[in-house]
C-alpha cells in the first residue's frame, strides 16, 4: 500500500511531538539535537516494527509505547499511549496510560516489555522505579492507578504470568557484585576462568556471552515464594519470548548459547557460518519438574512470541528458523507445536507478527509484515492448524514511514486509512534532506544498494565530501541518523554539506576470510560510482564504523584503494591480537574464521597479512575512537598503535554507555562529536561554542603532529 500524504488522511488524532525548532531556519533544522529529541514509536533498542500496537485479548484496546530524548535534562521521556475502540470500531484519540521520566533511569530502557492480562483489564510493563531498578508494574485500567508487583534487587528483563496471575515468571539480570579475593599466605586471587575485566575492576562484569544473558536468572514466584528455574550451564536466559501457559503448568524461557554447544539436531541443519550465537525456547514443566525444548530448533534473536491454545495443548511460535529441503539457509516461519511432545504440527513460512499475542491461539491475528500487512486468523485443532485470511478485519494501528517520511501513526481497514497521531509534526520533508536509493556493482559484479542522504542545497555538477555510514540500509524505514545512534548522524551531516551513503553489508561474507576484503571492495566501488556520477569529491572521504562493521572499515582503511581523510570507529570490532586474547572463545572463533587460522605458529602469518591491526602503519586518516561501556581494553590496540606510530588519533571513553547509546548527552558526545570531527578534518571548520574549546585544542594538536 503506498504511503499517503497527511493531506489525504482524515485527521482524528493528535500530535505529540515537541516541535523544538518549529521556527528555526530550515538550513539548520536537521541537527543532532533534533534527532535526539524526536519522538520514537517503540521502546529503546526495539523500535523497528510498522505494527507498534499491542492489542488487548478482547480487541477493545491497544497500547503503543513512545519515547523521546531531552538534552537539557539528559533523560528520556517515556509514554504508554492507550487507544480505545469506539462504537464504529475505530480507535479514538489516545490517552496517556503511563508516563515516566527521571534521571535515575540512566541507561536503562525506562519502559519495556508490554503485556495484557487475559481479561484485558490490566496492562503490565517493565519500568524503572524510584531507586533506578527495573521492576514489573501493574497498570489497572479501571482507574485504580498502578502498583509495583516485584521488589527485586536487580533489573528484570522479561516476565510472564498465568491466567490467574498467581504464577509469575521473570528473568532477573545478575547484579554486578564485588569479587572476593583469596587470603592466606598471600593477599590475592587464584585465577581460573574469570573475565579479565572482572579481575581488573574487582567487580563482576558480563562477558560477551553474558551480554546475551550470561549470569541472568530465570525465576518463578508463586504466592510470594521464589524459586529458580535451573538451566544447563552453557545456556543463558534472555529477554523476548518468556511465557506461562494459562494454567501455569508450563513456563517458556528464551535462552542463548554459542555455536559450540548447540544441540546435535540443530547442527544437522544448514546453519550459516555467520551465526555465532543461537537462541532457543526452553519449556519447563512444573508438574514433572522436567526441562526440554518447546521446539527443537533455533529461533530469531528478536520478535519471538509464544501464544497458547485455550486447552494449552498447542502453542504458536513466531520467529522460528526452519531448515529448507534444498539445503539453503533456514527461513523464518511460524510454527504450531504439540506442547506434550514438542512435535511441529503446522508450519507457515513468512515474516509474521502477532497483533494480540496475549490472546488465545484461536483468537490471534497474524500480520504478514513482508506483504504490507494482510491479516490472518488460525483455525483447526491440536492435530492440524491452518491460516485463513481475514476477509473483514477490524481497524488496526500501523506506522506509515519511508526513507523520506517520518513515521505517522494511522489506523487502517480494507484500504481506508485515518491519521491517529503525528509524533513529530516538525519533521516535514522541506526541513529534512532528501534521501534516495542508489545501486551499484561490487568488483565481483554483485548488486549492492545504499541510501544517499543528499547534502542541503544539492547542485548537479558540484562535488561534495562523502561520508560512508555502515551497518545496514532499508528504504522502508525513516532513519534520521542511520541504523543506530552510535556515531551515525546522516541527516545532520547532510545539513552540513556532506553527501552521506548509508550502506549495507553482504551477510554471506561474514565470519569468512572474505569479510574484510568484501567490505573494503564495497566501499571502494561505491566511491568509484559516486565520483563517476560527479557527486563525490574523492579527496574528501570519511567513514564510520560501529559494532561488527569495525573489521570491514579497518580493512578498508588499511588495504582499500581509496585514501580516507577521516574515520570514526565507535565501539567496533577490530579483530586484533589484543582483543583476541581478551575475548570469549566464541569471539575468538569469529576472528579465526576471518583470518583463516588462530594467531599461533603458521597461523600467525595469516594474521600478519589479513589483520588490519597487524598493518596499522597503513591506516593513514585521523581516527576518532569511541568506546562504550566498561571494557576499555577492547579498543586499546587501536589507541596504543596509533600513538606509537605518531598518527592523529582521538579516544573518547563513555564507561556507562550502552552499545546502542540512549542517554542524550552521551549521544551528543558520540554523534555531534562525529559531525565535528568530519567538519574539522574534511572541511577545515570548527564550532566556536565555548564548551568545545578543549576538543579543538586536542584536535589542533593532532593536526600539528602532537600526541
Amino acid at each position: 500500500m503506498p504511503l499517503l500524504s497527511i493531506e489525504r488522511l482524515i485527521v482524528i488524532g493528535i500530535a505529540i511531538g515537541t516541535a523544538p525548532n518549529v521556527d528555526a531556519d530550515v538550513q539548520h533544522f536537521a541537527t543532532v539535537r533534533a534527532g535526539i529529541e524526536m519522538t520514537v514509536v517503540g521502546t529503546p533498542f526495539d523500535a523497528g516494527s510498522d505494527h507498534p500496537a499491542l492489542v488487548s485479548p478482547d480487541g477493545r484496546r491497544a497500547v503503543v509505547a513512545t519515547y523521546r530524548g531531552d538534552v537539557s535534562l539528559n533523560t528520556l521521556h517515556h509514554q504508554l499511549l492507550l487507544f480505545e475502540r469506539q462504537q464504529d470500531g475505530q480507535f479514538g484519540p489516545p490517552s496517556v496510560a503511563m508516563a515516566l521520566s527521571s534521571p535515575v533511569i540512566g541507561n536503562r530502557r525506562g519502559i519495556s516489555t508490554l503485556r495484557w492480562s487475559r481479561d484485558s483489564r490490566h496492562l503490565y510493563t517493565l519500568a524503572t522505579d524510584h531507586k533506578g531498578t527495573t521492576q514489573l508494574i501493574d497498570i489497572d485500567l479501571s482507574g485504580r492507578g498502578r502498583s509495583i508487583v516485584t521488589r527485586t534487587e536487580a533489573d528484570l528483563i522479561d516476565f510472564a504470568s498465568d491466567a490467574s496471575g498467581k504464577v509469575l515468571a521473570y528473568i532477573e539480570r545478575r547484579s554486578i557484585v564485588p569479587v572476593p579475593t583469596e587470603r592466606g599466605v598471600f593477599a590475592g586471587k587464584i585465577i581460573s576462568d574469570e573475565d579479565i575485566y572482572t579481575l581488573l575492576s574487582g567487580r563482576s562484569q558480563p562477558s560477551t556471552a553474558q551480554g546475551l544473558g550470561g549470569g541472568n536468572v530465570a525465576r518463578l514466584e508463586i504466592d510470594g515464594i521464589k524459586t529458580s528455574i535451573e538451566l544447563p550451564a552453557d545456556e543463558w536466559p534472555v529477554a523476548g519470548g518468556m511465557s506461562v501457559s494459562p494454567t501455569g503448568r508450563y513456563v517458556v524461557v528464551p535462552v542463548a548459547m554459542t555455536r559450540s554447544v548447540i544441540p546435535a539436531s540443530w547442527s544437522a541443519s544448514s546453519m550459516p557460518v555467520r551465526w555465532d550465537f543461537f537462541y532457543g525456547l526452553r519449556l519447563y514443566d512444573r508438574a514433572s519438574g522436567t526441562l526440554r525444548w518447546l521446539h527443537d530448533g533455533p529461533v530469531d534473536w528478536r520478535n519471538r512470541t509464544v501464544t497458547w491454545s485455550r486447552d494449552e495443548r498447542s502453542a504458536l511460535l513466531t520467529a522460528v528458523f526452519l531448515s529448507q529441503a534444498d539445503g539453503t539457509a533456514p527461513q523464518e516461519s511460524v510454527v504450531i507445536v504439540d506442547v506434550a511432545t514438542g512435535a511441529s504440527v503446522s508450519e507457515f513460512t513468512g515474516n509474521f507478527e502477532i497483533a494480540n499475542p496475549d490472546a488465545a491461539l484461536e483468537d490471534v491475528q497474524l500480520v504478514d509484515a513482508a506483504k504490507d500487512g494482510p491479516r490472518y486468523s488460525v483455525s483447526g485443532s491440536q492435530a492440524s492448524w491452518m491460516l485463513k485470511p481475514i476477509s473483514e478485519p477490524d481497524w488496526q494501528i500501523r506506522l506509515l514511514q519511508s526513507m523520506n517520511q517520518a513515521p505517522l501513526m494511522v489506523q487502517e481497514r480494507q484500504g481506508a486509512q485515518r491519521l491517529l497521531l503525528n509524533p513529530n509534526p516538525e519533521m516535514t520533508p522541506a526541513r529534512l534532506n532528501h534521501v534516495q536509493e542508489y545501486r551499484w556493482k561490487s568488483g565481483a559484479g554483485v548488486d549492492l544498494v545504499c541510501g544517499l542522504y543528499m547534502p542541503r542545497g544539492f547542485k548537479s555538477g558540484v562535488r561534495y565530501p562523502l561520508i560512508i555510514q555502515t551497518h545496514g540500509w532499508t528504504s522502508k524505514r525513516f532513519w534520521f541518523d542511520g541504523p543506530s545512534s552510535a556515531g551515525f548522524a546522516a541527516q545532520s551531516l547532510a545539513d552540513e554539506g556532506f553527501l552521506v551513503a548509508q550502506i549495507g553489508a553482504s551477510e554471506n561474507e561474514l565470519s569468512t576470510t572474505r569479510e574484510g576484503a568484501a567490505g573494503a571492495d564495497a566501499f571502494d566501488t561505491l566511491i568509484d560510482a559516486l565520483v563517476g556520477e560527479g557527486w563525490a569529491d574523492e579527496s574528501r572521504l570519511g567513514i564510520t564504523a560501529w559494532s561488527r562493521t569495525g573489521f570491514a572499515v579497518r580493512s578498508a582503511l588499511a588495504f582499500g584503494r581509496h585514501r580516507f581523510g577521516a574515520a570514526v570507529l565507535v565501539d567496533s570490532m577490530n579483530s586484533g591480537f589484543l582483543d583476541y586474547l581478551f575475548s570469549s572463545d566464541t569471539v575468538k572463533g569469529v576472528a579465526e574464521r576471518q583470518m583463516g587460522a588462530a594467531p599461533y605458529g603458521d597461523g600467525l602469518n595469516a594474521w600478519r597479512i589479513a589483520s588490519p591491526m597487524f598493518n596499522f602503519e597503513r591506516i593513514a586518516p585521523p581516527v576518532r575512537l569511541v568506546k562504550l561501556g566498561p571494557k576499555l581494553l577492547e579498543q586499546w590496540e587501536d589507541w596504543a598503535s596509533g600513538r606509537h606510530l605518531g598518527k592523529p588519533i582521538d579516544f573518547v571513553w563513555l564507561p556507562e554507555a550502552n552499545h546502542w547509546p540512549i542517554l542524550p548527552l552521551e549521544r551528543m558526545e558520540i554523534q555531534q562529536g562525529a559531525v565535528d570531527w568530519y567538519k574539522f578534518w574534511l572541511l577545515g571548520v570548527t564550532d566556536p561554542a565555548e564548551d568545545k574549546k578543549a576538543q579543538y585544542v586536542r584536535w589542533h594538536s593532532l593536526k600539528r603532529g602532537g600526541s
